[in-house]
């Protein structure tokens, strides 16, 4: 009896190791290769869609902008499927817009834009102290900050929690009606 049970001990253990062996090299691919990496997030396109400054009678300023990020996800071998979240717009610290974006999918390896539109609350706008002076200048400069949180699915197998952080500097140029904006991001899981 004992000499049949010798093979069947040997048997499992090599086995029980070769399952562990399988089991690292997957982990340090998961770990190297699909772990997922910063995306990289720009303004494809910022434009102004309404612009109107009055000075007489009163002193008025409506102003609207179209927003469309680019997700470029191509490093990656996961998608990202993020819930509804809203971005904000803010002038030296005092948010003054905020604009809602929907959940979505961005998916694995490719880019994704990301559009919305923001109007800009002029009443804040024109009480910070730093108003006057970049007006006089020709240039307001904001920053928008968005956090999308979501789900991070590689292979639809690993589901890991994300959240991805974007911040970006615009500058608004009044002459010329044009924006110009330089976008950074942060992934964390």
């Amino acid at each position: 009896m004992p000499s049949t049970r010798r093979p069947l001990k040997i048997y499992c253990g090599i086995s029980a190791i070769f399952f562990i062996i399988i089991l690292v090299i997957l982990i340090v691919i998961f770990l190297t290769l699909l772990r997922p990496k910063q995306p990289g997030v720009t303004a494809n396109s910022i434009t102004l869609k309404h612009f109107d400054a009055e000075v007489f009678p009163a002193f008025g300023l409506n102003v609207t902008l179209a927003l469309v990020l680019t997700i470029n996800n191509h490093r990656n071998y996961g998608s990202f499927k993020y819930d509804n979240t809203t971005a904000y717009l803010s002038y030296h610290g005092e948010v003054i817009a905020e604009a809602p974006l929907e959940g979505d999918l961005i998916p694995a390896r490719s880019k994704h834009n990301i559009s919305t539109t923001v109007d800009i609350g002029v009443d804040k706008l024109v009480e910070s102290p730093y108003f006057l002076n970049e007006s006089s200048q020709g240039v307001l400069n904001f920053t928008s900050v968005t956090t999308l949180r979501g789900i991070v699915r590689v292979f639809k197998v690993f589901h890991l929690h994300a959240v991805a952080h974007s911040t970006c500097e615009v500058a608004l140029f009044l002459k010329l009606e044009t924006v110009d904006s330089i976008c950074t991001s942060k992934l964390k899981l």
